[in-house]
Order: structure tokens, then C-alpha cells, then sequence
């Protein structure tokens, strides 16, 4: 049994059969009503969409900002900005602010401004002309074929093509690795690994929430170290080891595994009569769950 669990996921009988839906946690035929903020009719068959509180026919018009509808004056191309439609094949929505496409398809745009894509950059809402190799970095560009960009700071590739970012400082992969935010030696050479800002042999051990173990006969589960009590069966739910031959994790709770049956939340249900309904108000999982 599943305690009662406001907004989550729950589980409802198919009623209507295959044209069985939810709306806030209550079934309905979705072939005649359609789910708009309540249940209401399907006014539009298959074009019915919802806007807000509104249902809207979607061959005719477009919601804007989730709750405004505006006719589709551009046809099936028709866009929004602001709440306001436009064409896309002309103007360009920047922040919220239409614009022409004076570039063309190059045209991009940087925050509420619009630049050329051939000849220009955006770096962090700051156009700025580019050249052969350019990239940005923070608000200003840099060669990428010379240097690094390391957190917002053009670095010198000083090693070459193995040059890598440890924060804003550079080192080779080939011989260092970066744990933590700091350069470490790669004492196991390709097997070294990470473990918090300590370096480990991946050959044997792992980590878990920072902390080394031995991978034989044990895993992490959720940050804490379990014994793998099933062998290669063995899998975590949560922070638990379950045989994964015979039972299943549904959102953290293991329940006996049962053919036809899925996950709804914590609850574990039978698919050929029920379904899962999301944004419950609450509910109280029924018999037929283990």
C-alpha cells in the first residue's frame, strides 16, 4: 500500500478503456472531453489545444506565453514574441523584442540585439567581430588553435594539444588530472581516477560521496557504500540493494516483480486495467499493489 501524497502520481482504473485519461487525478474519455484546467469538451476533435483557462483550435490560432491565443495570421509558421505573432521568415524574437532579419538566415541574436553570424560573435551579450579560429571567451574572443579558454580566461596552450582547464589554470591530461578544482599527478597513469580531490586507481577502486572503496563485492547506492548481495544482479533503489531477477524500484520502494505490472510513483500497478494519472491532489494506492 502507498500513503497518500499530494500532487504526485497516481494510479486510476481504465474506465473508458484505451480513450481512458486523467485531469488532476480524474479519469475521462479522452475521444469526447479534453483537459483544459477541468475536464471539458473536445470542441476542436483533434486540433483541440488549451491556453490558460481556454480551449483553441490549432489549425486557427496559437497560444502565446500560456495564456494568450492570437490567430494564426502566418500560417502554420506563425510565432510569437511577447505576445505578439510575427514571421519568423522575417523578423527575429531577441529577449522579447522582434527585429528584422537584416542578416538573413545569419541573422542571430545577442540578448535583445541582432548580429551577423558570418562576420560576428556573441560572447556573453557583448557582439564582437570574428576571424579565422575565433571563439569566445567571456566578453572578449581569443584563438582557439593557441590557447584554452579556462573559466572566462584565455590561457596558452603551453602543452600543446594535451592542454586542459583546471579552473583557470592549464595542464597536460597526458600526465595530471584535475580533481576538485586542483592539479593532481596521475600516479596509475590511464587508470587514475577522481575520487573528491584524491587520486585512485580505477582498476580497483571507486567512489562514493568522496569516499574511496574497493569495487570488489560492493557499490554506491544514493552515497552510501552497500554490499552487492546479489552478485551482477544487484542494483540500488535509493539507497538499497535489490536483486533486479526478482524484484523492481518504483521512486525509491522495491516491490516483488509481477509480469504486466509498471511503476506509478512509489506504486507499483497492473497496466492491463489500470494507468497512471500525474498531478494527483492526492490518493491512496488500492488492493493489487505489493
Amino acid at each position: 500500500m502507498c500513503a497518500a501524497d499530494p500532487g504526485r502520481d497516481c494510479v486510476r482504473s481504465r474506465t473508458y478503456g484505451l480513450t481512458t485519461a486523467c485531469c488532476n487525478g480524474v479519469d475521462y474519455d479522452s475521444s469526447v472531453k479534453f483537459c483544459c484546467n477541468g475536464i471539458k469538451p473536445l470542441l476542436y476533435g483533434d486540433s483541440t489545444g488549451c491556453c490558460g483557462w481556454q480551449l483553441f483550435n490549432r489549425d486557427a490560432a496559437i497560444c502565446c506565453q500560456g495564456n494568450i491565443i492570437r490567430p494564426m495570421v502566418y500560417g502554420h509558421r506563425t510565432a510569437c514574441c511577447n505576445g505578439e505573432v510575427y514571421d519568423p521568415n522575417q523578423q527575429v524574437c531577441c529577449n522579447g523584442q522582434l527585429a528584422t532579419k537584416e542578416y538573413g538566415a545569419c541573422t542571430h541574436c545577442c540578448g535583445t540585439s541582432t548580429y551577423d553570424s558570418k562576420t560576428q560573435l556573441c560572447c556573453d551579450g557583448q557582439v564582437k567581430s570574428s576571424g579565422h579560429y575565433q571563439a569566445c571567451c567571456g566578453t572578449s574572443t581569443y584563438d582557439f588553435t593557441t590557447s584554452v579558454c579556462c573559466n572566462g580566461v584565455a590561457r596558452y596552450r603551453t602543452h600543446g594539444a594535451s592542454t586542459t582547464c583546471c579552473g583557470t589554470q592549464v595542464f597536460s591530461d597526458q600526465t595530471h588530472i584535475c580533481c576538485g578544482g586542483q592539479v593532481r599527478y596521475k600516479q596509475f597513469g590511464y587508470d587514475s581516477a577522481c575520487c573528491g580531490t584524491s587520486v585512485i586507481d580505477s582498476r580497483l577502486y571507486s567512489c562514493c560521496n568522496d569516499q574511496a572503496y574497493l569495487s570488489s563485492g560492493r557499490m554506491c547506492c544514493n552515497g552510501v557504500i552497500r554490499p552487492r548481495r546479489y552478485g551482477s544482479y544487484s542494483r540500488c533503489c535509493h539507497s538499497t540493494v535489490y536483486d533486479v531477477t526478482r524484484s523492481t524500484c518504483c521512486d525509491g520502494v522495491v516491490h516483488a516483480k509481477y509480469a504486466g505490472y509498471q511503476c506509478c510513483g512509489t506504486c507499483y500497478f497492473n497496466n492491463r486495467s489500470q494507468f497512471c494519472c500525474s498531478s494527483c491532489p492526492g490518493f491512496t494506492c488500492t488492493a493489487g499493489f505489493s
